[in-house]
């Protein structure tokens, strides 16, 4: 059967009909493929997202640990990146070095300088121009380029001892941690700063030791290199040093704006500048044996009622010469240790320009200088709890009494030195066994010294001596020798090794980097402290 013919307007509706279909598969076809573009979008962004929060939380605990501030740079030494985290332990160095000072001085003087309240932004004690947070930063340069520069040089190698107390310095650390309830890493990180751990303080540690090694090395290798000759021509040359001597010493007063001129002159005559000093000078010369008395005379006539009595003791200098007679300066000094017999007399003028400041010296030598031995002693220190009361004197010499009874009970050196270490009152030789080691004429108290040097003297002598401190209780170790036969050669090197150290450390600067400098965690302290002081002043001005 024949289709039937489908009217116009009827063909015109189907086709109409299959365009919209068309037109709507078409348009779903889009939109499908759309949401799909969409989704794939967001998906992508939401990886993106995630990323970032992914990078941002790494990035945060590596700051944490100190990763970054073990890789950027804070300074460079010589073209050598120091890092941050070496630099915190620079800062840490030098600020317990002042710490530990404090402490000891506190212990001598009864009060200290530096504790854990002081504020970065005070005034340093060394030096009143700058603040401790100033003198930190300049000090902790310096160190670092003295490690820098001497690290890898020859005879850097650590010594046993240096291992085990770099492994007793950790076996200290993580017993702190315990205690305060942190790990080891973490520990060293709230003390020193962020970036330091185990590793990197283990490596600074022996970094410092090898620099110190290196140093001393030099030092070593230049003194087993000198000749007798040179050992001699030094000692000559430097004698007060090394000879004692005992002279009365008096120092002449001068009207320094009256002379001035005068001195200043070139050419000027020792009889010119005889003119200048008191009359006390010739008649002193002439007499030696009545000088107390002439300086006395004068002093009268200088200042009549208010003048000051001297005696014997009280301008007599008695030991080694560069310490006892400090007063002569090196020119005096020199004077009394070149003088070869007793009863001399001569002045000594010194003059300094550039403070304007004269000195006139008029010296007698009462014993000629000459060489001497060092000793080793150990003694046991028991002061007395009040040096004005007699009943505290009675009691400190009581307990000196007991120990020596309780010792000869068991005479030995090893039992006087476990005695020293837990009786002994002086905190100097204490932990010591009570051992000064290369004791010189004149360096101890009076009575101290006497019994030291009394030319009986003789190992194992013990005897009970009182000074101002309290009573010892001595031991003689032994005679060392010849003082300056050992001294020499290592003061020589001494000088030679500060000479070259510092001309190295003059040669190099210590470069900045601004970005990295600033992460320091004590640099940041004290940029803190800075703000801090800023707005304190700030608000207390604004409030007036």
């Amino acid at each position: 059967m024949a289709k039937e013919k489908l009217s116009e307007a009827e063909q015109y509706r189907l086709e109409r009909k299959k365009r919209i279909e068309k037109e709507k598969k078409k348009k779903n076809s889009y939109f499908n493929r759309n949401r799909e573009q969409v989704k794939k979008t967001e998906k992508i962004v939401g990886i993106v997202v995630a990323c970032c929060l992914c990078v941002t939380i790494i990035c945060l605990l590596l700051n944490f640990f100190g990763v970054f501030n073990r890789m950027i740079t804070a300074a460079k030494v010589d073209g050598k990146s120091v890092s941050v985290a070496e630099m915190n332990c620079a800062f840490a160095d030098v600020k317990n070095q002042v710490y530990n000072a404090s402490q000891q001085y506190e212990k001598s003087y009864g009060q200290g300088f530096y504790t854990t309240d002081t504020k970065s932004t005070d005034s340093c004690v060394y030096d009143s121009s700058k603040t401790w947070g100033e003198y930190f930063e300049e000090q902790a340069k310096e160190h670092i380029k003295q490690i820098y520069t001497f690290k890898d040089e020859e005879g850097n190698t650590l010594t046993e001892d240096q291992i085990k107390e770099i492994d007793e310095t950790f076996d200290t650390l993580s017993e702190s941690a315990t205690n305060n309830k942190f790990s080891l890493n973490a520990y060293i990180r709230e003390v020193y700063g962020i970036g330091v751990n185990k590793s990197v303080l283990r490596t600074w540690l022996e970094n410092v030791y090898k620099a110190q090694n290196a140093q001393q090395n030099m030092q070593d290798t230049y003194k087993k290199s000198l000749k007798d000759s040179d050992i001699k021509k030094y000692y000559s040359e430097n004698k007060q040093n090394y000879t004692t001597a005992s002279a009365m010493a008096y120092t002449v007063k001068v009207d320094t704006s009256k002379v001035a001129d005068k001195l200043s002159k070139k050419g000027l005559k020792d009889a010119d500048k005889n003119k200048i000093i008191a009359s006390a000078y010739k008649t002193a010369k002439a007499n030696p044996s009545n000088f107390v008395d002439l300086v006395n005379a004068y002093e009268k006539k200088q200042k009549k009622d208010s003048a000051t009595s001297y005696t014997a003791d009280t301008m007599t200098f008695t030991g080694i010469i560069s310490q006892k007679m400090t007063s002569l300066g090196e020119k005096g000094q020199l004077w009394v240790a070149n003088a070869t017999a007793a009863n001399q007399t001569g002045m000594v003028y010194s003059a300094n320009y550039e403070s304007n400041t004269f000195q006139f010296d008029i010296i007698v030598i009462k014993t000629p200088a000459g060489n001497f031995n060092t000793v080793a002693v150990r003694h046991i220190l028991i002061k007395p709890s009040s040096t004005e009361d007699d009943a505290a004197w009675k009691e400190a010499k009581e307990q000196i009494d007991t120990i020596y009874s309780q010792w000869k009970k068991k005479p030995t050196e090893d039992y006087f030195i476990e005695l020293a270490k837990e009786k002994s009152s002086d905190p100097g030789s204490k932990d010591n066994g009570g051992l000064y080691e290369s004791v010189t004429p004149g360096q101890m108290v009076d009575t101290f010294d006497a019994w030291c040097f009394d030319k009986s003297r003789k190992t194992g002598d013990t005897d009970i001596v009182k000074t101002s401190y309290g009573y010892h209780l001595m031991y003689f170790v032994k005679h060392n020798g010849a003082y300056w036969k050992t001294q020499v050669p290592t003061d020589m090197a001494t000088d030679y090794a500060e000479k070259n150290v510092q001309g190295k450390l003059d040669a190099i600067t210590v470069d900045v980097s601004n970005f990295g400098w600033s992460k320091i965690k004590e640099v940041q302290d004290y940029k803190d402290a800075q703000k801090s002081t800023t707005t304190t002043v700030a608000t207390t001005a604004a409030a007036q």
